[in-house]
C-alpha cells in the first residue's frame, strides 16, 4: 500500500524515485532512480512503468518485487516518443528480467506472416537471408516472454543465439517430447489391459454360454425321464 501510494503522488508530481528492486530469477537486489510513467495492471500482476537511469531505457517492474521506495526530488518530463498503448502492444519485455540479446530464424514457409508487421519489438532487426528465411534480432529483458512467443511458431522457428538459450529452448522440448512419449506409453499401457481385460471377459460369457447350454441339455434329459416315469406310471395302473 505504501509504495503504491508512493508512486501515485510521484506519477503526478511528475518526481523521481529511487528503489530496491529484487530480480525474479537471480533473488538479486539492485537500488535505481527511476522516472515513473504510470503504475497499470498487466496479466494479473501491477508493474510501474518508467524511464530507469540505470538502464537508460524504459523498463517496467513488478510492485510486489520492490524491496523499498523513497521519493526523490527530482522532476522528470515524460519520454516524448512514450505510448502506453504501444508499450504494452509488445508481446513481450513487458516484465522486467536479465537482458538478452537474441537472434531467431524463421523458416520461408511462414516469412510472410513475420514480414507482415513492421515491427514485432522496438530493438528489433531482421535481415531476410538468400533462400527466404528470416532472421530477427531484439534485446529483450528478460526471456520468459519472448520463449512462449517463439515456441508458438514451431516448428518453423529456431533459436540462432545465444547459445545459452539455445541450450534452455533444446532441453525444455526434449522434456516435453519425453513427457509426451511417457503419456502416450501411458496411455497405449491403459488400452492394452483395457483389451486384455475385454477379452478376458468374452472368455468367461462364452463359458458361461456354454455352461447354460449343458445345463438346458440336462434339464431337458431331466423332463424325458420324468415324461417317460409318468408314463409307465400310468402304464402300470391300467388293468
Amino acid at each position: 500500500m505504501r509504495i503504491i501510494k508512493i508512486l501515485l503522488a510521484c506519477i503526478k508530481e511528475k518526481r523521481a524515485v529511487e528503489i530496491t528492486y529484487m530480480k525474479r530469477l537471480s533473488q538479486e537486489q539492485t537500488k535505481r532512480i527511476v522516472d515513473p510513467y504510470v503504475v497499470v495492471l498487466y496479466e494479473g500482476i501491477w508493474i510501474m512503468v518508467g524511464y530507469c537511469h540505470l538502464r537508460k531505457t524504459i523498463r517496467s517492474f513488478a510492485l510486489d518485487r520492490i524491496i523499498d521506495i523513497k521519493e526523490r526530488n527530482l522532476y522528470f518530463n515524460t519520454q516524448p516518443d512514450f505510448d502506453l498503448k504501444t508499450y504494452l502492444s509488445t508481446p513481450w519485455g513487458i516484465v522486467d528480467g536479465k537482458e538478452a540479446r537474441i537472434k531467431v530464424r524463421f523458416k520461408k514457409e511462414i516469412s510472410d506472416y513475420i514480414l507482415r508487421k513492421d515491427k514485432w519489438h522496438s530493438s528489433e532487426k531482421r535481415t531476410i537471408l538468400p533462400n527466404g528465411d528470416v532472421e530477427l534480432s531484439f534485446t529483450v529483458a528478460g526471456v520468459d516472454e519472448i520463449k512462449r512467443w517463439i515456441y508458438s511458431w514451431l516448428p518453423h522457428a529456431e533459436v540462432i543465439k545465444p547459445r545459452w538459450f539455445r541450450k534452455q529452448i533444446k532441453k525444455e522440448l526434449s522434456a516435453s517430447v519425453n513427457e509426451i512419449s511417457n503419456q502416450v506409453s501411458s496411455s497405449t499401457r491403459i488400452v492394452s489391459e483395457a483389451v486384455t481385460e475385454s477379452r478376458k471377459a468374452e472368455t468367461l460369457v462364452a463359458s458361461l454360454m456354454e455352461a447354460a447350454e449343458k445345463v438346458g441339455a440336462i434339464t431337458t434329459l431331466i423332463s424325458d425321464i420324468a415324461g417317460q416315469t409318468n408314463l409307465l406310471a400310468l402304464n402300470a395302473t391300467i388293468e
